[in-house]
């Protein structure tokens, strides 16, 4: 695996990066870390999400599976990239 910053991104990648972690920020999860996602599809549609957890497994969600499940609603089932930014409050 090879590491690589910020700075070696080109515009798009940042771009996808800074989603991610927008999403990070309307991730709820008080007593965990937080998860912001972003798929970037072939058709150049961008689906973004957010883990948000309750005090009820029942009632959480989780970021990569509602980024999929709209990629896939609306009918795109080639991601090209996906970006995953977490943060950990612990």
């Amino acid at each position: 695996m090879d590491y690589i910053t910020y700075a070696d991104l080109d515009e798009k990648e940042r771009l996808l990066v800074d989603k991610a972690f927008e999403a990070v920020n309307h991730s709820e999860a008080p007593l965990g870390h937080k998860i912001g996602l972003v798929i970037f599809c072939e058709n150049s549609q961008i689906f973004q999400s957010a883990t948000n957890i309750r005090s009820r497994a029942i009632g959480s969600t989780c970021a990569e599976s509602i980024a999929v499940d709209q990629m896939f609603y609306y009918g795109n089932k080639h991601p090209k990239l996906v970006v995953n930014g977490i943060i950990s409050e612990s």
